[in-house]
């Protein structure tokens, strides 16, 4: 039996390979999980957001940022995402180039090939929100209780 690929697995790698003496700061873990949609979108070789949200848990409104931003610097498109420039076929890792992904997806980034370039989704700005969101929500329910 083969070993199966957890999103568990996916985030302590990102935590491992990048790791950030303050790694509760909202900021960081919205790198983290910036990090981490682009790393499941590699190793499950997909961009469909439907498998990216049931496969990582982050809310819909989240990953449609990521896509959103990936898909108008076309480094996703209809065949996938290409991610040659940072993963080699032997799973050799390229840092730099992986950031660069991961600043694009996160709306501070843009290629030369962008469709609209300057005109990114603020991708930690949906991820504080939905924090925010889900906190005022855990408040109330326990208020009601």
């Amino acid at each position: 039996m083969g070993n199966r690929l957890t999103f568990e697995w996916v985030e302590q790698f990102i935590e491992t390979r990048f790791a950030d003496p303050e790694p509760e700061i909202l900021c960081v873990r919205a790198y983290r999980a910036v990090a981490s949609v682009l790393l499941s979108a590699a190793v499950l070789q997909t961009v469909e957001p439907s498998k990216l949200q049931q496969f990582t848990g982050y809310h819909p409104a989240f990953i449609a940022s990521v896509a959103w931003n990936m898909r108008n610097c076309k480094l996703w498109t209809a065949t996938g995402y290409d991610t040659s420039r940072w993963l080699s076929a032997s799973g050799e890792m390229n840092d730099l180039f992986i950031l660069e992904d991961v600043e694009v997806a996160w709306g501070t980034g843009w290629g030369p090939d962008a469709e609209f370039p300057h005109d990114a989704i603020d991708t930690y700005q949906v991820y504080e929100d939905l924090v925010a969101q889900s906190t005022r929500l855990r408040s109330m329910n326990r208020s009601e209780t």
